[in-house]
């Protein structure tokens, strides 16, 4: 093969990767084969069968992989072009067989393109980040330990019942593993509903005479386990059994006192935020899944912090856990498109244009 066809060949190649480096909304769409699962039973991570399907899947597994900082998904850190000339056009200069290499450029280039092709189908080429709207006080959090308090930011691609989700952590530990519950999901349910519920029977007469005050309030959907479960979150600490989460957010509470603090007209019923449901972690394993990139740590920013335009002042971590119930609609059994609006603006509010586009991509 000549030396002129193989230089076209990385020219093209080189051209795809750039394209996706100016537009992180694009290579968020390359998705890894996952390369190991969570085995409940022995709480342990484990590699995964190698399901990758077609030739061009196998010669650029890797380099997908490598592009997304080691993940399954993207999230902002490495260069596609950077990966891409240590993959390809290092080797050539040495004694690789290049009839492989060669192939594996071709692979390259289909698979690509094909992500191209869905971007341009998506509209992601012609959508163009926006920064506008409120921003919530909230930084990315150092990876390597987990607290309460914490915010876990749903990678754009995530599936299942967490998609597109903004969850709180509520408890970890090494031993145990975390809890934690979505909170800008609302449901059509209201507190009354969970009075009448198969599961009500189970819970204590006290529980019930406290949740009336409560009937008329939303039920938000926390996670995929056990709707049985029901956290509230509030920002009353004088409340008996409250424990704190962070500033101006506690969780659970002793429902009579709370009731009563009502009635007094020393809290609102909107204060109280009902959630059914969680979502829960064996040991190590949310750290995997940060590893895989499924999920952002983020924490609240620092106190004081103003909008970038210096004029606003932004939202607090606080207010994203109580985050505007009009802003909710009903959840159904996919995304909604106003939960999706709170996690986009989520993202909106970490610095940096790689988040603006994460934000932006539409919801597939």
């Amino acid at each position: 093969m000549s030396a002129r066809v193989v230089r076209s060949f990385y020219r093209i190649l080189f051209r795809t990767a750039k394209q996706h480096d100016k537009n992180p909304g694009i290579k968020a769409l390359l998705i890894a084969t996952p390369g190991r699962f969570y085995d409940h039973r022995t709480k342990s991570w484990k590699p995964s069968e190698d399901k990758v399907a077609t030739k061009e899947q196998r010669f650029m597994e890797p380099y997908v992989r490598k592009m997304n900082g080691g993940g399954t998904f993207y999230l902002p850190e490495v260069k596609a072009v950077h990966v891409i000339r240590e993959a390809f056009r290092s080797p050539l200069d040495g004694n690789t067989n290049k009839d492989l290499l060669f192939d594996a450029a071709t692979s390259a280039i289909k698979v690509l393109e094909r992500n191209l092709a869905k971007a341009r189908e998506l509209g992601i080429f012609d959508n163009v980040p926006s920064s506008a709207g409120q921003k919530y006080n909230i930084k990315v959090a150092k990876e390597g330990s987990f607290e309460r308090g914490q915010f876990l930011l749903a990678h754009p691609l995530l599936s299942f019942s967490l998609n597109r989700g903004i969850l709180i952590i509520l408890k970890h530990e090494e031993a145990d593993g975390t809890l934690g519950v979505m909170v800008n999901r609302k449901t059509k349910l209201k507190v009354s509903d969970l009075m009448k519920s198969s599961s009500a029977g189970s819970r204590s007469q006290n529980v019930k005479r406290g949740l009336r005050e409560f009937a008329d309030c939303p039920v938000y959907k926390g996670g995929g386990m056990s709707s049985n479960f029901i956290s509230i979150l509030h920002p009353h600490g004088d409340l008996e059994g409250s424990c704190k989460i962070l500033d101006g957010v506690y969780w659970q509470c002793d429902l009579d006192a709370a009731s009563e603090k009502v009635r007094r007209g020393e809290a609102k019923t909107s204060d109280f935020k009902f959630i059914m449901g969680f979502a829960g972690w064996g040991p190590r394993q949310l750290q995997g899944e940060l590893e895989n990139h499924g999920w952002l740590l983020a924490e609240a920013g620092d106190a004081g912090k103003v909008a970038s335009n210096g004029d606003e002042e932004m939202l607090s971590a606080s207010d994203l856990v109580y985050c505007d119930a009009e802003l909710l609609e009903d959840f159904e059994p996919t995304c909604d498109e106003s939960a999706n609006k709170v996690w986009a603006q989520v993202w909106r509010s970490l610095p940096g244009n790689e988040n603006a586009s994460i934000a932006s991509l539409p919801v597939l």
